[in-house]
């Protein structure tokens, strides 16, 4: 509720926090915590405060995403995780773009959620997401780890 309260984005030389920076430093102090609560939040549709002139208004939801595909590299395995866990096209999403930016992160995830005998679930992502990173490996590690 607090993000779309936020002004618009602020200059350089702008005063004051906005909730979104807020969220980006907790998320920088405990990813693992924050990861799946921005996760949470790939259902809120409502718009950001932006500028007048802005073309268009990113909403909750895109600012989450995005936020997570840009601070991705405080916990990589841990955000695969969490975006398993959350059943949402967004997160659908930031895990196709971690087999491309990320393919060995991915890798190690598939491999992880492949021997997780108590979630189906995990085990049938794990197969989605092998076939969606294997194009994507370029270390022989990877391919040896994805092959198990």
């Amino acid at each position: 509720r607090l993000v779309p309260a936020d002004g618009p984005p602020r200059g350089e030389d702008g005063t004051g926090e906005r909730f979104l920076d807020a969220v980006a430093r907790r998320l920088a102090a405990h990813p693992r915590t924050i990861q799946p609560l921005l996760c949470a939040w790939f259902t809120d549709e409502q718009p950001l405060a932006a500028d007048r002139g802005a073309a268009v208004r990113p909403t909750v939801a895109a600012a989450a995403q995005a936020l997570l595909h840009a601070r991705r590299d405080l916990a990589v395995d841990d955000l695969a995780d969490a975006l398993v866990a959350t059943d949402h096209p967004r997160a659908d999403e930031l895990l196709a773009a971690l087999a491309e930016d990320e393919p060995s992160a991915l890798c190690r995830a598939v491999e992880r959620w492949s021997r997780d005998d108590d979630r189906r679930a995990r085990r049938i992502a794990a197969a989605c997401y092998g076939a969606v990173v294997a194009p994507n490996l370029t270390r022989d590690a990877d391919r040896d780890l994805l092959r198990r």
